[in-house]
């Protein structure tokens, strides 16, 4: 289980709204609300003990709810705005 950095919410990796790469960890996010707030101040929720390494997760460019052939989020990667 992964937990979500926003609201702490404990979530499945196929069950994730989104992935997003953040200084060289990925986090898995529960809801577009919890993707807006991490957006908004990533450095506020980013903890790395909760994330996994960037390398871990091998996903896409995409924002959308699509899985790779393993049934991984697509991961965002490159810097949030």
């Amino acid at each position: 289980m992964l937990i979500d950095p926003v609201c702490g919410k404990r979530i499945k990796r196929q069950r994730a709204h989104i992935a997003i790469d953040f200084e060289g960890t990925t986090y898995f996010l529960c809801c577009p609300r919890c993707q807006a707030d991490f957006e908004r101040e990533p450095k506020k929720f980013a903890r790395p003990e909760i994330g996994e390494k960037t390398n871990a997760v091998h996903g896409r460019h995409s924002k959308s709810r699509l899985r790779d052939a393993r049934g991984f989020p697509h991961v965002v990667r490159g810097p949030v705005t």
